[in-house]
């Protein structure tokens, strides 16, 4: 493991690298940071494939304020994307995957891409359902700029998720998590395309609760012969 920082907008983003030309870039959920990720970058390792995690804008390391839209946060995701030309495969847990989701809407970055993971998060997710969730977990992200920033405007992310043809897996939480099965069969109208797999151990924050199992579904997706079909290769 070594740190690796990268300058995005003025602020200083910090990472944990797991050996070399990183396959896989991991961004953690709101309120987290990126040693959440460690089991999964170790699991990952083992079967050969290099990651790099990263503390997002204020978050953890990293410059940056959790005021800042979410237009900042995918501006960071693309950065990442640049400055890491190996990665093939890109993970992200609720506000990281919603970044990950915006970065990958350009078609530049979808051609050298071999699959997007989400976790328990979806385009357009109801927003008096995050909040009361949020609210119930005691989080002040529940009335922070950066949600309203995010549920304000569902149409930026429904576009963007039409826009995706790279595959595409939904990692969702077991009963506790937000999501409801109505928002899946949404986003499956949007992306027919897309693979569902449940982690029914692990509450919304899936990396923290059940990092092994969510490190396998990881494995399993980019091992799949979709994820193949696409140009990411596992030495094992």
């Amino acid at each position: 493991m070594k740190q690796v920082e990268l300058n995005s907008d003025g602020a200083r983003l910090v990472a944990t690298q797991c050996g070399e030309a990183p396959d896989m870039l991991l961004l953690h959920a709101g309120g987290e940071r990126r040693h959440v990720w460690r089991p999964i970058q170790e699991r990952l390792a083992r079967s050969g494939l290099a990651s790099i995690a990263y503390d997002q804008r204020g978050h953890g390391d990293s410059d940056g304020s959790v005021r800042d839209g979410i237009e900042a946060f995918a501006a960071d995701a693309r950065a990442m994307l640049r400055a890491h030309p190996s990665v093939r495969l890109v993970v992200g847990g609720s506000l990281g995957g919603l970044a990950l989701l915006l970065a990958c809407a350009a078609k530049p970055v979808q051609t050298r891409l071999s699959g997007l993971v989400l976790v328990d998060v979806v385009p357009s997710p109801d927003p008096d359902r995050v909040r009361t969730f949020l609210t119930r977990q005691g989080e002040r992200l529940g009335q922070s700029p950066l949600v309203d920033s995010i549920l304000s405007q569902p149409t930026v992310f429904l576009e963007a998720a039409q826009s995706l043809e790279l595959p595409l897996l939904l990692v969702r939480a077991g009963q506790k998590g937000p999501m409801s099965n109505d928002e899946v069969r949404r986003f499956r109208a949007l992306c027919p395309h897309l693979q569902v797999t449940h982690v029914d151990t692990a509450g919304h924050l899936v990396a923290r609760d059940a990092p092994v199992v969510l490190a396998d579904r990881i494995l399993d997706f980019q091992q799949s012969e979709r994820g193949r079909a696409r140009g990411l290769v596992s030495a094992g």
